[in-house]
């Protein structure tokens, strides 16, 4: 057992002393490492050039492989949140061993339809979607993640436990302040409190009248009670509202945490970084396929 666990903490020293670009887990939590070569191959993990038999996390640029003595895993697999924390979840990797962070990109209409909770953590401004495992009987199948931004106010957006109203999701919702009007996308009120999921601003109601400086300030508390978010993550959730059988519930839980969740923390710059346009580029009116190319 000693000699074991000896030869794994020699092979976590490795990867933290080797590999730019490659971030390894030491108790499930990401940290940055400073070095050299590392390879995927045939799902085998290679550290210059020689094989490693690391267990655990490994992010290698924008790919995430969770290892089992040097293999990486595909299909299901049940492993310690790649967000750190104590919770174990359901992912699915992919073929290739990559960890997959959006079935919905796989199966849109599949997925919106399973019995599902939205987390929301305040703290770090990351909505994670996740999925009922029958096995556990909770929810532990992480389908994605996604950046937000929420209230400017102390306890604006309120912490605890709701649902979505599905009956009250609107294409467009105008919010009046003064003798101004501004219109948000893909409107659904959580049940219970005073928050709504939607898109960024426009001035208009126009997906080409985009307030851009507010889109370039997700990922922070610039509301006054709402959950904000892309288009693309906004109509998710107006699809699962609107798409769904009206009395399947939905879990929503607001929280606050450090730990991001499953699938860890999505900024700006993980998606479309800050723009100029006057439409949000992860608009599916402006890009068919954002679903698939938006995957956090």
């Amino acid at each position: 057992m000693l000699k074991k666990m000896s030869k794994g903490l020699l092979t976590l020293a490795v990867i933290f002393v080797m590999a730019a670009g490659v971030y390894a887990l030491d108790s499930n939590v990401p940290a940055q490492t400073s070095a050299a070569t590392y390879e995927v191959k045939d799902l085998q993990l290679y550290v210059d050039n020689q094989i490693s038999n690391y267990s655990g996390w490994v992010k290698i640029g924008s790919k995430i492989y969770n290892f089992t003595n040097g293999l990486a895993a595909t299909g299901y697999k049940y492993a310690k949140s790649y967000g750190g924390g104590n919770y174990v979840y359901k992912y699915y990797f992919n073929e290739d061993g990559t960890l997959n962070t959006n079935l919905f990109a796989d199966d849109y209409a599949g997925n919106i339809q399973k019995k599902m909770r939205i987390e929301v953590n305040l703290t770090t401004h990351t909505v994670t979607f996740l999925a009922w495992d029958d096995v556990t009987n909770t929810y532990r199948i992480p389908l994605k993640a996604c950046i937000c931004a929420t209230s400017r106010k102390k306890n604006g957006t309120p912490v605890g436990n709701y649902r979505l109203e599905k009956t009250s999701a609107k294409r467009w919702y105008p919010y009046t302040k003064g003798s101004a009007v501004y219109w948000y996308q893909y409107a659904v009120h959580i049940k219970g409190s005073p928050v709504l999921f939607h898109s960024c601003r426009y001035s208009r109601k126009s997906t080409k009248k985009l307030v851009t400086g507010l889109y370039n300030k997700l990922g922070g508390n610039i509301t006054t009670h709402c959950i904000r978010m892309q288009a693309v993550n906004a109509k998710l959730i107006y699809d699962i509202s609107t798409k769904t059988y009206k009395k399947a519930r939905v879990k929503v839980k607001i929280y606050r945490s450090n730990v991001p969740g499953a699938l860890g923390k999505v900024n700006l710059k993980d998606t479309t970084g800050k723009i100029k346009t006057k439409y949000d580029p992860t608009d599916p009116k402006y890009n068919k396929d954002s679903y698939k190319v938006y995957n956090n």
